[in-house]
């Protein structure tokens, strides 16, 4: 589950190695994986034990969740 997330960010940064002007190809980068995290996540809800509180792979993948979605966000107002 971590090496998944983990490649789902080495791929955000690709979104780095794309022009500047190339606006649209930046944005389907980043939201898709964005999109790819959001549905990991559900899948492992799935097959985790429900729980009353957040272990270290529920904060794990919602930290990363939201640093695609900082870096997201920082790359669309840069630009």
């Amino acid at each position: 589950m971590l090496l998944m997330f983990a490649v789902v960010l080495v791929f955000f940064l690709s979104v780095f190695g794309v022009p500047l002007e190339q606006i649209g190809a930046r944005n389907e980068i980043g939201v898709s994986l964005i999109l790819t995290a959001v549905a990991l996540k559900l899948l492992t809800a799935d097959s985790l034990p429900r729980l009353p509180y957040l272990t270290l792979l529920d904060l794990y993948i919602v930290c990363c969740i939201f640093f695609l979605i900082d870096r997201k966000s920082t790359r669309l107002n840069s630009s």
